[in-house]
């Protein structure tokens, strides 16, 4: 499976500008659930597809389950096409 970062720019603006909040506020809450669902949801939006994975599927970890959290990791299996691995995070 290949997560590479849909726009090269995107790497830069999201660590400079739109994710700096949530890397702060994971300074001071690592295993916080609801942050690293919304900084995925910032990477995704900025097509960093490989970064939204790891901090929805942390999410999950660090809150058993979360379901918004494995709803958007699916989304983001689903534009890649990993079917079977968006079906496992739908169901």
């Amino acid at each position: 499976m290949d997560l590479t970062t849909h726009n090269g720019s995107a790497l830069q603006v999201s660590d400079q500008v739109f994710g700096a909040d949530y890397n702060e506020a994971l300074k001071l809450s690592p295993n916080d659930a609801q942050i690293r669902n919304s900084r995925g949801h910032v990477y995704h939006q900025l097509g960093d597809f490989r970064r939204a994975v790891i901090d929805f599927t942390l999410a999950i970890k660090y809150e058993n389950g979360n379901a918004e959290a494995m709803a958007n990791r699916g989304d983001i299996y689903m534009q890649l096409g990993y079917y079977k691995y968006a079906i496992h995070d739908f169901l």
